[in-house]
């Protein structure tokens, strides 16, 4: 189990394609949590490892799986990452490398990928094993999230249709919300009971009761593209990442409701916010944009707070931004190559 004392940020670099690789040790050793008051201080320390195009966490134990490139091909393949000690870590690949896959999703101790042609498949996440696969609809799986009980997953394919599937029966059913309007599926958010679900797509917010499909909310909120919805305030309000903008929301029976635009720092660029996280205090939102800026906002006064740049190559577009559960780690990076792996955390 990882304790919650410490929290780190990971950087995901390059990929190697490296069946599995062993941690730096030494350099750095992060001897306090994140905060606004120690994000400021950072150091680095990591192994060669993998470009990422998704990271899922295990809710509860030490490890965390990747959907990684293979560094000539693109192909993808699940790697798994363990924990040993804090600077004790190594990856290993437990799939083939596909051109087929494009989603990855964690529900107890397996690990789901979505394909291309509207299959999933699963691997046993501890016995490093291929379980099964099984055909959800045609069409490009685009999103994969599961339910907090993490007995089902919710399934879209081509940004239009969802699912529901049943991970103990294998039973696939298709989800037919309670709306006259068009689903907006670019970004997904269940609540953290799961009885609500925020989807957001084409210059629309929409909140759904997971129960019903019935649509609870919506709003316009006049941006070209949808970087994240998250749900923060005990599932009151919703933190929307869309075009260059942070906005914070309010859920209120059947209201949706603009409360406020986060504050941009000024020294930072307008660019697209491609992926971000709140952490698990819900004290920071960790975003990436397509100017390849990382960027921290403090939630407690909505505005963007600076911090200087963590590594001095950061030149890639940012695909993966996450806290771990319990707040102790942070990863970030990217889909194009450029060094290695690092652990990056705050240090007295």
């Amino acid at each position: 189990m990882i304790r919650t004392t410490v929290a780190i940020w990971i950087l995901v670099f390059a990929l190697s394609g490296a069946y599995g690789q062993d941690a730096y040790e030494g350099m750095c050793k992060p001897t306090s949590a994140f905060s606004i008051d120690t994000i400021h201080r950072m150091c680095a320390f990591g192994t060669d490892s993998s470009t990422a195009a998704e990271v899922k966490w295990h809710k509860t134990e030490p490890y965390f799986v990747e959907l990684a490139y293979h560094y000539r091909t693109r192909e993808l393949a699940v790697v798994v990452w363990r924990f040993f000690n804090d600077l004790n870590y190594r990856g290993r690949t437990i799939s083939e490398f596909s051109p087929s896959f494009v989603q990855l999703e964690i529900a107890g101790d397996v690990a789901i990928v979505g394909t291309r042609a509207g299959g999933l498949k699963v691997w046993d996440i501890l016995q490093e094993t291929f379980l099964y696969e099984v055909q959800i609809a045609e069409g490009l799986v685009s999103e994969l999230l599961a339910h907090p009980s993490e007995s089902w997953l919710l399934v879209a394919t081509d940004h239009e249709r969802l699912y529901r599937f049943d991970l103990e029966t294998r039973a696939v059913r298709k989800i037919e919300p309670q709306t006259g309007g068009d689903l907006s599926l670019d970004a997904l958010a269940f609540s953290n009971d799961g009885r609500l679900l925020a989807s957001g797509g084409s210059g629309v917010i929409q909140i759904w009761d997971t129960y019903s499909w019935e649509l609870r909310a919506a709003a316009d909120i006049g941006a070209a593209s949808l970087g994240a919805v998250h749900f923060v305030a005990g599932d009151s309000q919703l933190i929307v990442l869309a075009d260059a903008a942070v906005s914070r929301w309010s859920i209120a029976g059947d209201d949706l409701t603009l409360r406020r635009r986060l504050k941009r720092h000024p020294d930072r660029r307008r660019c697209r916010i491609t992926v971000g996280d709140v952490s698990p205090d819900e004290t920071l939102l960790m975003t990436m944009d397509t100017c390849v800026q990382r960027r921290v906002w403090d939630l407690t006064t909505d505005r963007e707070i600076y911090i200087p740049p963590v590594y001095s190559y950061d030149a890639f577009r940012g695909t993966v931004s996450l806290f771990s559960p319990d707040g102790r780690y942070y990863l970030s990076g990217g889909d194009y190559l450029a060094w290695n792996f690092k652990f990056v955390g705050p240090e007295e």
